[in-house]
Order: C-alpha cells, then structure tokens, then sequence
C-alpha cells in the first residue's frame, strides 16, 4: 500500500503539465479516499499462555526433562507441558480448585504411578534422560575403542596405554619436587621483605619483641642494684 496522496499527487502533475488530466481524477477529488494509518505501533506485546510459569517452574524441578527428545511430526506434548496442563485443570476445577502446591504434588504422584506401572507391565525399569544420554556415550565410545583397536592392533594399544600410565604417574613427584622448590624461595622473599620493612612484621613477632624488651630492663636494673 502506497504512503503516497494519490489525489493530490495527480493534481500536483497536471498543474504542471506533464500530461492530460485523466478521466478519474475528478470523481477521486469529490470521493477522496480515507487516510492510511501508520500500521506499526511499535513492539507487538509477548503472548503467554497460563501454563507458562508451571511449566518453567517444573523445568526448575527436573531440569533433565530439558534434555527430551520432541517429534515436530507428533502432536502430542512434551512431557512439561503435558504436567502444566494437569496442573492447571486441577486448579481451575469448579467449586474450588487445588492450590499450585497442592496440584503439583497431586499430578507428581499421578505421573509417578504411570511410570510404574509401565516399567511393571514391560519388566524393565524406566531410564532417566540422563542415563539414556549416559548409555547412549558408553556405546560411541566402546564402539570407538574397538576400531582403535583394530586400526592399530593390540600390540600398539597396549604400549600405548602404558606409555600413558607411565606420563600420569611421573607428573606428579615432578610437582612435588617443583612445590617444595618453590617453598623456600618465598620464604627468602619474606625474610627480605622484613629487613626491607620492619615496621610491617607481624603482630605476634612485635608482641615477643615488646615482651623481651619490658622483662629485659626490670632484670638489668635487679642486676644492678645487687652488685652495688
């Protein structure tokens, strides 16, 4: 759609004859047509949905739920919002629904039976997302062991793995060795600091030097009193 007054731009073009004045242009002047409106009236609000903050306050809960596979070809919900929409038909049921707590502890125990009942009529328990992900890397990575293994042959895998036993359990008498160098050395920092800064010694070194300092001179006086 055209910004543009076509009214007045037509007139503006006859008025300075870059052409005849064409048929409609007077039926257009006795019937303009209505303004155009701006169309954009800045950012279009954000659309929520009551289930929103349920289903982000049970993601809080199980955060491995994040983590589960969504078919874009189903329409069946995932897991979270099939829990909200409980949730929520629970507390908007009629005379009186259940508070949020309540509801979330309802339909907790209504999904924890399902799961039971279903690991119970297959035999096998069900697993979490994160052992599935878990058993789902022990795979790749027994799969990738095994063309290591055959790629390199079991000569070379076992000098291998014993060339890395042997880096694991040398590096560390090395930072040992390298720590215990490194001790004495601050304190010879620290002893310079010191005679570079006497007046910044630690509080119990200048407690001692006071103490030594106020016994010293009643000592010195007894001393001299009895051998005079």
């Amino acid at each position: 759609m055209s910004k543009r007054d076509l009214v007045k731009y037509a007139r503006e073009l006859v008025m300075a004859g870059v052409g005849d004045i064409p048929p409609w242009l007077y039926a257009l002047m006795r019937t303009p047509p209505l303004p155009v409106k701006p169309l954009r009236k800045g950012r279009p609000p954000p659309i929520k949905f009551p289930e929103d903050s349920l289903i982000d306050a049970y993601y809080r809960r199980h955060p491995e739920a994040r983590l589960e596979a969504i078919d874009l070809a189903s329409f069946e919900p995932p897991t979270g919002r099939r829990f909200a929409l409980r949730q929520l038909e629970l507390m908007s049921e009629e005379g009186g629904g259940l508070s949020k707590i309540e509801a979330s502890i309802q339909v907790e125990k209504e999904f924890s039976s399902r799961q039971e009942a279903a690991a119970a009529a297959t035999g096998v328990r069900q697993q979490s997302i994160i052992e599935q992900i878990q058993a789902e890397e022990e795979r790749h990575l027994q799969q990738a062991l095994r063309q290591y293994a055959t790629s390199h042959g079991p000569t070379t895998v076992r000098q291998h793995a014993q060339e890395l036993w042997q880096q694991q359990h040398t590096r560390k008498p090395a930072a040992g060795a390298q720590l215990g160098k490194q001790q004495p050395i601050a304190k010879q920092a620290l002893v310079r600091r010191q005679a570079k800064e006497p007046w910044k010694q630690p509080k119990q070194a200048s407690k001692a030097a006071a103490t030594g300092n106020g016994t010293a001179a009643p000592a010195a006086a007894a001393t001299a009193g009895a051998a005079s």
